[in-house]
């Protein structure tokens, strides 16, 4: 029995090992830009851009200018509206949800999906792992996408159930 689960342990180990080397080495073999997410070619060379993040500097690679400037014009936007963020996805759904327990009104749920919602829709990063997989263009897609399904699930909720609200018992 002991053996049977070392020799499970030991091969989890060795796969889990082998999965983090293959992840390094295919960054560093075959770059992508990290825009549109497309492998280098044989006949271009993707070019890096330095970007500083809090206290870390990242290196991203772009196949074009147009790229370049597109991924620079994002993470400075993201510097900007950082504190709208935190403002759309904690600050006001914890307000709206302590007035649903003092109040007991079914509005400030509805809220709260809009509330999430406008805040992904206004800085749609859906993080790092994310844009790794799909790239910054499609993860912003992605990330608006998603924001506008929660806004509509919050208006759908609103208008199935909002005549309850507002009529008297």
């Amino acid at each position: 029995m002991t053996q049977d689960s070392e020799f499970n342990n030991s091969s989890t180990q060795s796969l889990d090992s082998q999965e983090n080397v293959d992840t390094t080495s295919n960054e560093t073999l075959e770059p992508l830009c990290h825009w549109c997410h497309q492998l280098e070619d044989e006949n271009e060379q993707f070019s890096q851009v330095k970007i500083t993040k809090e206290d870390q500097t990242r290196a991203y690679y772009y196949c074009s200018k147009e790229h370049e400037q597109k991924i620079i014009r994002f993470y400075n936007y993201s510097k900007i509206l950082r504190v709208i963020y935190f403002l759309f996805i904690i600050i006001f759904p914890v307000i709206l949800l302590t007035c649903l327990a003092i109040f007991g009104n079914l509005l400030f749920v509805f809220l709260v999906f809009v509330s999430l919602g406008i805040g992904i829709i206004i800085f749609p990063y859906l993080g790092e792992k994310t844009v790794k997989g799909l790239g910054l263009k499609n993860t912003l897609t992605l990330g608006r996408v998603l924001g506008l399904v929660l806004v509509l699930i919050g208006v759908t909720l609103f208008v199935i159930n909002g005549w309850r609200i507002f009529l008297p018992n």
